[in-house]
């Protein structure tokens, strides 16, 4: 490979990386959002952002946080249909 196609492939794996980073911390903000939500009580916000955040971390091939994002999502109640009773949301597995 020649010096100049060299440099262009460092160029191009140095943006990806930068990209997968930014992924990354945008996943780690959306749990973040969503354990504030889930400590406030706005149960639908923090399973909005929970959710967002497992799906990416999922993507991502992460290995311990969908785990973490999966056991605050089975913390949050849900809303019985109709009943108003509360029950836990069951962990999502793959």
């Amino acid at each position: 490979m020649s010096e100049r196609g060299a440099r262009e492939w460092r160029f191009y794996l140095d943006d990806m990386i930068a990209f997968a980073e930014k992924v990354l911390l945008y996943s780690f903000a959306y749990s973040g959002l969503g354990r504030f939500h889930k400590q406030q009580g706005n149960r639908e916000q923090a399973r909005e952002y929970l959710t967002k955040a497992l799906e990416i971390f999922e993507r991502l091939g992460t290995l311990i946080e969908p785990d973490k994002v999966r056991k605050e999502l089975a913390e949050l109640p849900e809303e019985a249909e109709g009943k108003g009773k509360r029950r836990k949301a069951k962990p999502k597995r793959n």
